[in-house]
């Protein structure tokens, strides 16, 4: 976790949003029941992870995604080589959240 949060620090984050991000992980990781290993307990975990969030809410689903991506990415939307084939996946399924999101309140 102390990984974690030195990403956060890094980014400049202010303590409310580092305070998000840490509460939305803990609870990434009590639904999927694992312990936090940087990026290596998304790629181990990635099918768990993807059947997960079939079974949670789009706001949920946003924020987990966002936790993850801030992982996969130390440096803000510069992921390093090896975390770029699952970083843009899950930035897709989070862009495609977004898309919906932003459909339902046109049609409102």
């Amino acid at each position: 976790m102390e990984g974690f949060l030195k990403i956060l620090n890094d980014r400049g984050l202010k303590p409310s949003s580092i305070k998000t991000y840490t509460t939305n992980l803990k609870k990434l990781l009590a639904d999927l029941g694992m312990n936090y290993d940087g990026a290596n307990f998304i790629k181990k975990n990635k099918a768990n992870i993807l059947a997960l969030l079939e079974t949670k809410s789009k706001s949920v689903r946003k924020n987990y995604l966002s936790v993850m991506l801030i992982i996969l990415s130390p440096v803000r939307k510069q992921p390093p080589a090896n975390n770029k084939a699952i970083y843009d996946e899950f930035n897709a399924l989070l862009a495609g959240l977004n898309d919906k999101y932003n459909e339902q309140l046109a049609t409102k």
